[in-house]
């Protein structure tokens, strides 16, 4: 049991740290390629719509460090 509580806190950040990267990386690779094929006034739109992306997926980071934080300091 203490491998496996050990290897899940360590693994925790790093699943974290993907999953933020992923979903940032998919989001720039979408908006380099819708704002390729389009024009002037559609690429702000893509922007804008990449700007909330970016602040949903940080905030959900925030959310799940601060439960993974909670959850470690209530186990002591």
């Amino acid at each position: 049991m203490v491998v496996d509580e050990v290897l899940t806190n360590l693994f925790r950040p790093i699943s974290l740290g993907v999953r933020l990267f992923a979903n940032m990386f998919a989001d720039h690779h979408m908006l380099t390629l819708f704002t390729g094929l389009t024009y002037v006034l559609v690429p702000i739109v893509f922007y804008a719509l990449g700007a909330i992306v970016c602040i949903v997926q940080a905030l959900v980071f925030v959310i799940l460090a601060i439960g993974y934080v909670r959850m470690a300091a209530a186990a002591h």
